[in-house]
């Protein structure tokens, strides 16, 4: 009877420990097949046993379509390892539909320990504690500075943490002298892209923690006296010229810079905020020689958080997989120190274990994960209408311009886009 147990025992342990000399077969998720072998093929060098079928996602990739939509069809070539993005991630997390790896981290030892801890606390938050996906890279912001213009004006450089009230004070010191061309203190290329200044009032009041629509009471809230401190901040600082105004048509004339190129790189603009593919774009550029990066602007609240963090790629094993050891080995394989070695060539985003991205073009990238994270985010908001979020994005840009143009005080444009908010709101949530 107690061989029979130790036998049980055995087969059983066998089920979720990978018998190295067996050979075995799993499924992953990604791009392409070629996407797969340029940037994970050292894992059948390494595990020649374990065979590995890659379900190309290129056919399900269609921006026309609704990607949960398309994502259930990739669901139902029954894969043993996902690549998911956060929203899917959190879903399927929540839906059972994931494997919770930490047993297997633990078992086969692998070093959770150099990678960002940010990386790994967004993954639990969205696990609802648990870790059921890793991510080899994540993406994240910095402001990026011209010490030239700087040392020009003789003004102080930016520092790591600053509030965005404190670094739009800055700008406002690079008012020109009679003999000078102007340059931007500040300058916003999404903003200026767009021609719609939605996207940088949004990002500050994210930063703060603050929201304009209620979710789950489908109501708008933005006549507020926190909401109108970020317009003010944002209106004030495109009327001193310390930030670009995507809503004029004669602005660049002021500065010089050529209308659909990015200041910053032409020399015209003394700060900017932008992502880790910045850097190359600098080491290309002719203007700018002389550049440090700091910490994104943050809440004077909570200086050590940040809410421009995120996560690109997670690599999951499913629930159902009857291959599950053999799957934590190769999503191990994918966020370990071998991996990292070549995605830091290929990627634009930061590898998760930051020795691999410490520092770039002679500069310490410690700007980009300084910060802690924030739990705090607006993506209920994506649930929402894409027509919504475009209409909305007008009627703030028209406001606000009204407002420059003194047509209307602050708090009149604030109430206006409160109750005009309200019905573009309950139209798109009810056609």
């Amino acid at each position: 009877m107690l061989s029979v147990f130790m036998l049980a025992a055995f087969v059983l342990g066998g089920c979720m420990k990978l018998n190295k000399e067996e050979d075995t077969t799993i499924r992953v998720v990604h791009y392409s097949e070629d996407s797969f072998a340029q940037r994970y093929g050292g894992f059948t060098a390494k595990y020649p046993h374990i065979k590995v079928e890659v379900i190309s996602m290129q056919k399900y990739m269609n921006p026309d379509n609704d990607w949960n939509d398309e994502y259930d069809q990739v669901l139902a070539q029954h894969p043993d390892v996902l690549l998911l993005f956060p929203d899917k991630y959190e879903s399927l997390a929540q839906q059972g539909e994931l494997y919770d790896l930490e047993v297997n981290l633990q078992e086969d030892g692998f070093d959770l320990d150099n990678m960002l801890p940010s990386v790994i606390e967004m993954l639990k938050w969205k696990g609802d504690g648990r870790l059921y996906g890793l991510a080899p890279s994540f993406y994240s912001q910095a402001l990026f500075y011209n010490r030239e213009l700087f040392d020009l004006k003789g003004i102080p450089y930016p520092t790591d943490q600053m509030s965005w009230e404190e670094i739009f004070q800055l700008a406002s010191r690079f008012s020109p002298l009679e003999d000078e061309k102007p340059v931007y203190g500040f300058y916003d290329e999404t903003m200026e892209r767009n021609h719609q200044i939605f996207h940088l009032i949004r990002d500050i009041g994210l930063t703060k923690q603050l929201n304009y629509v209620d979710t789950v009471s489908s109501k708008i809230s933005i006549n507020s006296e926190s909401w109108a401190q970020v317009f003010h901040l944002v209106i004030g600082a495109m009327q001193s010229r310390a930030l670009n105004n995507p809503l004029s048509n004669d602005q660049h004339a002021n500065t010089g810079a050529i209308p659909g190129e990015h200041a910053f790189l032409d020399g015209k603009a003394a700060m900017s905020i932008s992502g880790y593919y910045f850097i190359q774009n600098l080491q290309q550029s002719r203007q700018v020689k002389e550049w440090d990066i700091v910490t994104v602007p943050v809440d004077e609240q909570q200086r050590d958080a940040s809410t421009r963090f995120g996560l690109s790629e997670i690599y999951a094993v499913h629930a159902n997989s009857s291959q599950k050891a053999a799957a934590a080995k190769l999503v191990q394989y994918i966020n370990s120190d071998d991996a990292a070695r070549t995605a830091s060539k290929l990627s634009a985003d930061i590898s998760s274990r930051v020795r691999f991205s410490e520092e770039s073009a002679g500069r310490t990238l410690e700007a980009f994960y300084k910060l802690n994270l924030t739990n705090y985010s607006d993506t209920a908001l994506s649930a929402l209408p894409r027509e919504f979020h475009q209409a909305f994005s007008l009627l703030v840009s028209d406001q606000v311009r009204a407002v420059l143009n003194k047509e209307k005080s602050l708090e009149e444009a604030l109430q206006f886009i409160e109750d005009q908010g309200q019905q573009l709101l309950y139209e798109s949530l009810n056609n």
